[in-house]
């Protein structure tokens, strides 16, 4: 038989809720299970219900059908401290319905109302969801593209239209007055709706974006996802979109605009306490800039004098200063001042300048 389950269009998560005006069953003077939910996240159906009279009850039992073809597509008992049941393994996409069935002792059996009409989807996972960072080359709007795949946890039996979308976006102030305030410039994804054929599950979609013309921008921040479409009319289908998401930094890449690096050349701390050099940048950070550095022993050796427990520090967006934190020991009696040094060696991502003041030397005293 031919099933023609209708798509709900709304939230996927939460599906359905039989409303709280809807009457109890009775028989006998007991109750039926009432206000019965279900979700259905991860290719699972979680059916979640009320109890109604308990004095005898011996468990539930919880049946789920395809509400067009009128077929049973699952059936479960659980026992009467039960009020919740995950079911696996239900027919993705076909609308379906539950209901809960309270059994006595006494053979009596009282069944709820039918939940609300609910769906079981899957869900859309990129393959490569860690950041992406590009850095522009110097020449203004030639166009550069990156394909990335992605791939449903479970094929669907209809095809599936999908359109990439700019989720969010935020950019810097440019040199000559520009903002970065249009979410498909200078890196977008191209939203015409990709299709994912039934019983199918990979595809792929492109990052696109423009070389770097450094009286634009500084950098761009984006974020990519994705919305359902309906394509052509009649096969339209839905998965779980929410979780698929995938950022994009796009930094100029001229280091006349980098700020500089300066760190404190001499740094004083009393024996016992914690030294903190202070590292700097000459103008304030558009972007969390992270600076790795290295702690060298002098005459103050390290597990002896000093106890070196880092590699990087982070000068936070809109900020100028970190702070290099080294816990010192106390010194023996007598013990001259003794010195070590901490010197930044590399910027990641290369987004600021280093320049002659990279070390510090660290001065311990009594």
């Amino acid at each position: 038989m031919t099933r023609l389950g209708r798509i709900l269009v709304g939230a996927l998560l939460v599906i359905g809720i039989l409303g709280p005006a809807a009457a109890y069953a009775a028989v006998d003077d007991r109750f039926a299970p009432s206000g019965v939910i279900v979700t259905s996240p991860d290719l699972t159906a979680t059916v979640s219900w009320t109890p109604g009279t308990t004095d005898g009850l011996t468990g539930y039992r919880v049946e789920v059908r395809d509400m067009h073809a009128d077929e049973q597509s699952a059936l479960t008992t659980v026992g009467a401290d039960v009020t919740s049941v995950v079911i696996k393994g239900l027919p993705r996409w076909y609308s379906q319905i539950a209901r809960v069935t309270a059994v006595f002792d006494d053979g009596d059996e009282i069944s709820s109302e039918w939940s609300a009409e609910f769906q079981v989807v899957s869900t859309l996972v990129l393959d490569h969801d860690e950041p992406i960072v590009q850095h522009g080359d110097g020449v203004c709007c030639e166009t550069y593209v990156i394909d990335r795949g992605f791939h449903l946890d479970a094929p669907m039996p209809i095809d599936v239209w999908i359109s990439p979308k700019t989720v969010a976006y935020d950019g810097s102030d440019a040199h000559d007055g520009y903002d970065q305030t249009d979410p498909s410039w200078p890196a977008n994804v191209d939203s015409f709706p990709i299709e994912i054929p039934a019983g199918t599950t990979r595809g792929t979609y492109p990052i696109v974006y423009l070389g770097d013309d450094w009286k634009r921008f500084e950098y761009v921040h984006d974020t990519f996802g994705f919305e359902s479409w309906t394509y052509p009319q009649y096969s339209e289908g839905f998965v779980h979109l929410d979780g698929a998401r995938q950022e994009f930094t796009l930094f100029e890449d001229d280091p006349y605009f980098w700020p500089d690096v300066i760190v404190d050349p001499d740094t004083a701390v009393t024996a016992g306490r914690t030294a903190k050099v202070r590292v700097r940048l000459d103008r304030t950070a558009h972007h969390p800039t992270v600076l790795r550095y290295v702690v060298r022993d002098g005459s103050a050796r390290g597990g002896r004098d000093f106890v070196a427990r880092g590699h990087q520090v982070t000068v936070a967006k809109g900020h100028r200063v970190a702070f290099v934190r080294v816990p010192t020991k106390r010194l023996g009696p007598g013990a001259a001042s003794r010195t070590f040094t901490v010197r930044v060696t590399q910027v990641r991502e290369q987004m600021a300048r280093l320049t002659a003041h990279s070390t510090s030397t660290v001065r311990i005293s009594r």
